[in-house]
C-alpha cells in the first residue's frame, strides 16, 4: 500500500508533463514497450498516462476490495491473492520504470529524484526479501516460495522484467553521476565566483 501510495505521488507531480502528446506510449528504459493486458488477456498498447491512470484505479480498487484484502479477522484471503499481487507490483514498476526513463530530469528539476530513487530501491529490496523476484535477477527461482511461472510466454515476460531490472539499475546509477557532476560543476563555478 505504501509503495503504491508513494508512487502515486510522485506521479502526481509530473502528470501534467506526462501527456498523451509527450509520452504517446508507455515506455521504460531503453524504449521498452510495456502493453496493458486485458481482462480477456489481450496485449493493448496505450499512452503512458492511459497505462498509469489503469495501472492505478486497477490497484485501488483492488486494495478497496474487501475479498481480496480482508480487514475482518474471520475472512481468508483469495486462492489467487499471489497473483494479483505480481499484477500490481509489475504495474508499480512499471509506472516506475516509465518515470526514471522519460521524467527523471523533470523530478531532478523539482528536487525529487531522491525520494524517487529511495522509492525504487526500497521496492525492489521488497521484491527480493519477500521472494518475488530472485535475488540474483538473472535466473528464475522455481522454488515454491518463489515467483510461479506456469508457461513458456510467462518466462519471457518474467525474463524481459529482469532485464528493464537491470537496465533500471544501469539508468539509476546513470542519473545519480550526471546529478552528481551537475551538482559538482556549480560548487566550482559558485567557488571560482566568490
Amino acid at each position: 500500500v505504501s509503495f503504491f501510495n508513494h508512487i502515486n505521488i510522485l506521479y502526481g507531480v509530473i502528470s501534467h508533463l506526462c501527456t498523451t502528446s509527450t509520452c504517446p506510449i508507455m515506455i521504460g528504459p531503453q524504449n521498452s514497450l510495456y502493453y496493458w493486458i486485458d481482462e480477456r488477456g489481450k496485449k493493448v498498447k496505450y499512452s503512458a498516462p492511459q497505462y498509469i491512470e489503469l495501472a492505478i484505479i486497477f490497484i485501488q480498487k483492488s486494495l478497496s476490495n474487501e475479498t481480496i484484502f480482508p480487514t475482518r479477522l474471520d475472512n481468508k484471503f483469495p486462492s489467487t491473492f499471489s497473483i494479483l499481487i505480481r499484477k500490481m507490483v509489475r504495474l508499480l514498476f512499471h509506472c516506475l520504470a516509465h518515470i526514471y526513463a522519460v521524467h527523471y530530469n523533470q523530478l531532478i528539476e523539482f528536487e525529487l529524484h531522491p525520494h524517487l530513487n529511495s522509492l525504487f530501491l526500497h521496492l525492489i529490496s521488497f521484491l527480493i526479501k519477500s521472494d518475488i523476484i530472485p535475488s540474483d535477477c538473472s535466473t528464475v527461482n522455481t522454488n515454491s516460495n518463489s515467483l510461479t511461472i506456469s508457461s513458456q510466454i510467462e518466462i519471457r515476460e518474467f525474463r524481459t522484467e529482469l532485464e528493464s531490472l537491470s537496465l533500471l539499475y544501469q539508468l539509476l546509477a546513470k542519473q545519480w553521476q550526471h546529478a552528481y557532476a551537475q551538482e559538482s560543476a556549480q560548487k566550482r563555478k559558485t567557488s571560482n565566483n566568490q
